[in-house]
C-alpha cells in the first residue's frame, strides 16, 4: 500500500517536472516573438517619426514662405481698399471748389441758352395757371420731402430757443403771405439759399473728409437741402422762361465774389478769420439756413394756391356774369319791346272799330 502511494507521489513529480521542461521553451518563445514585434514597431515608429519630421519640415518651410507673402498682399489689399475708398466715397456728388468758376447757383438746369430761340408770345390765363400749379406742387412735394426725411441732423425744432441770434440772418430772403408773385425776385432769393447750402456743405465736407474719412450725417442732409434747393432753382427758371417774353439771357450771373458779399454766416466769418485752421459748419448757422429755407418753400406754396384760387375763381365769375348777362339781353332786347308794343296797339284798335 505503502509502496504505490510512493510510486503515485513519484509519477506526479515527474510529471510536474516535465510541465515546467515543457513551459520554459514557450516562455523563451513568446519572450523572443515579443522582443521582435517591438523592434519591428520601434523600426516603424522610427520611420514614422522620420516621415512626419520631414513633412513638418516641409510644411515649416510652406507655412514661412506663405507668412513672408502675407504681410505684401495685406498691403496690396489695404492700399486697394483705400484706393478704393478715396475714390467711391468722396466722388459721387461734385463738390465745387470755392474758387472755381462754376457756380451751384448758375445753369440750375443744366441747359445750353441759345440765342436764336426766342419768346415773344405771352401765356394765357390757363397757361399761366398751370405753371404757377407746378411751381406750388413742387415747393409743397420738396418741403414734406425734406420733413419725412430721416436725416434730421440739423435740428430746427427749438429754434425759438435761439431767437437772439436772427438777427444776424437778415440776408436770408423772406416771403410774406400777403406779397405778390414776382418770378425773378423768387429766383434771385433762392440763389441766396443755394449759395448758402453749397458754402456749409463745402466746409462740413472738409471737415468730414480730414477727421474720420466718411461723410457725417450733418454733411449728407447739407446735400439734400442743397439738390432741393437747385431744383427749386430749375422750376422758377423754368416758370419765368415760360410766362415772360425773352430775346435774351432771361436772369443775370452772379460772380462767387457778388455772392460771398452777401453771405453774412458765422461760419464764414470765422473761416475769413483763420483760413488755415479746420473747421466744421456753425451749427447756428445750419438751424437758421434751414429754418428759413423751409418757411420761404411753405409761405411760397400758399402764396401761389391763394393765386390760383383767385384766377378759377375770376373764371368762374365771368363765365357766369356773361351768362346772366346774354340772358338779360335776349329777355330785354329792344326788338321784342316793339313787336309787343305793336301788337297792343292793333288789339286796341281792333276794340274801337268793333
Amino acid at each position: 500500500m505503502f509502496s504505490l502511494n510512493f510510486i503515485i507521489v513519484i509519477v506526479n513529480l515527474l510529471v510536474l517536472i516535465m510541465g515546467l521542461s515543457t513551459a520554459a521553451p514557450t516562455i523563451s518563445t513568446s519572450t523572443l516573438i515579443n522582443n521582435n514585434s517591438d523592434n519591428n514597431h520601434n523600426d516603424n515608429n522610427a520611420a514614422l517619426l522620420s516621415s512626419i519630421s520631414a513633412g513638418t519640415a516641409a510644411e515649416s518651410s510652406t507655412t514661412a514662405t506663405q507668412n513672408a507673402a502675407l504681410p505684401a498682399a495685406a498691403n496690396s489689399w489695404r492700399l486697394g481698399k483705400r484706393h478704393r475708398k478715396r475714390h467711391s466715397n468722396w466722388n459721387i456728388y461734385n463738390n465745387f471748389n470755392e474758387n472755381s468758376s462754376i457756380v451751384e447757383w448758375s445753369n440750375p438746369c443744366g441747359g445750353v441758352f441759345d440765342p436764336s430761340v426766342k419768346n415773344t408770345r405771352r401765356p394765357s390765363k390757363q397757361e399761366q395757371r398751370k405753371i404757377y400749379k407746378f411751381l406750388k406742387n413742387t415747393a409743397l412735394h420738396d418741403l414734406n420731402r425734406l420733413n419725412d426725411s430721416h436725416r434730421q441732423d440739423i435740428n430746427i425744432s427749438n429754434i425759438w430757443d435761439w431767437r437772439l441770434h436772427n438777427y444776424r440772418y437778415k440776408f436770408l430772403p423772406k416771403l410774406k403771405l400777403n406779397s405778390s408773385i414776382a418770378l425773378k425776385r423768387w429766383y434771385r432769393n433762392m440763389q441766396t439759399y443755394v449759395a448758402s447750402f453749397a458754402y456749409l456743405r463745402r466746409i462740413q465736407y472738409t471737415y468730414d473728409h480730414s477727421k474720420s474719412q466718411r461723410e457725417s450725417n450733418t454733411s449728407q442732409e447739407l446735400k439734400e437741402l442743397l439738390k432741393s434747393s437747385r431744383n427749386m432753382l430749375c422750376e422758377m427758371e423754368a416758370a419765368v422762361n415760360k410766362t415772360h417774353p425773352y430775346k435774351s439771357l432771361q436772369m443775370p450771373v452772379i460772380t462767387r465774389t457778388q455772392m460771398n458779399k452777401r453771405l453774412k454766416l458765422l461760419t464764414k466769418e470765422r473761416v475769413d478769420k483763420n483760413p488755415h485752421d479746420l473747421q466744421a459748419a456753425d451749427s447756428i448757422d445750419l438751424k437758421f439756413v434751414k429754418y428759413h429755407y423751409f418757411e420761404y418753400l411753405k409761405n411760397m406754396g400758399q402764396i401761389l394756391r391763394k393765386f390760383i384760387k383767385n384766377i378759377k375763381n375770376n373764371q368762374n365769375s365771368t363765365g357766369s356774369r356773361a351768362n346772366s348777362t346774354q340772358f338779360n339781353e335776349i329777355e330785354k332786347s329792344p326788338g321784342t319791346k316793339r313787336k309787343s308794343g305793336q301788337r297792343a296797339k292793333r288789339t286796341k284798335n281792333r276794340n274801337k272799330l268793333a
